[in-house]
This record gives C-alpha cells, sequence and structure tokens, in this order.
C-alpha cells in the first residue's frame, strides 16, 4: 500500500509534464508575423538606445560629481544623488523594454529561419 503512493504521485507527474510538453509543441507551429512597422520600430529603438548611451555618459560624468562633491552643500550633494539614481532607474527602465522589444522581434524573425530536418 505505501508503494502505491509514490507511484502514483511520480505517474501523476509524468502524465502533466506530458499534457504541458503536447501543448507547448502546439503553440510553437504557429508562425508569429513580422510587418514593416515592427521592423521599422525596433531600428529606431536601436537608434534611440546608442544616442541616449551618449548622453547618459554625459549626464553620470564622474567630473560632475567631483564637482558637486567638492563644491556644494550637504543637501545639494544628497539631493544631486537622489536625481542621479532616479535618473539611472527611470533611464535603465526604458532600456530594459526597449531591449525586450527587439528581442521579441528577434525571436520572432528566427522563426522564419530555415529549420533542417531529416525528413
Amino acid at each position: 500500500m505505501t508503494v502505491l503512493v509514490p507511484i502514483s504521485v511520480l505517474g501523476t507527474l509524468i502524465v502533466v509534464l506530458a499534457v504541458r510538453l503536447f501543448v507547448q509543441s502546439g503553440e510553437t507551429r504557429q508562425r508569429p508575423t513580422v510587418t514593416v512597422d515592427d521592423y521599422a520600430n525596433a531600428r529606431e529603438a536601436l537608434n534611440s538606445v546608442f544616442l541616449e548611451t551618449a548622453l547618459i555618459n554625459r549626464i553620470f560624468s564622474v567630473e560632475d560629481a567631483e564637482f558637486v562633491a567638492r563644491a556644494a552643500t550637504p543637501d545639494v550633494a544628497c539631493s544631486f544623488s537622489n536625481e542621479r539614481k532616479r535618473l539611472a532607474l527611470q533611464w535603465f527602465r526604458k532600456i530594459r523594454k526597449e531591449v525586450a522589444r527587439l528581442m521579441d522581434l528577434h525571436l520572432r524573425l528566427a522563426g522564419y529561419t530555415y529549420d533542417p530536418s531529416p525528413m
């Protein structure tokens, strides 16, 4: 009797995993569509990432931080630090969204590649 419990749990787990694998394989057969607008938006996102990187390097320059540490009051230095953190997080979130869009396009385009099979 005690042997039946682990066997039934294992059998149930195998059935659940097999059903999940079957459902996922059915979903991957559909070819995602890629439009010219998707490509244009991705290109625009990629260009903006390159342009913003130069601006962000200037915003977060070491010279500015050294100047504020040297010439500003502690309140101003704290405000400067907090503002830099806020800008960094905002920039990071935006870049993360752009990279996610580019990865989505990449994966959709990868679905169009030739997949050799023995059949």
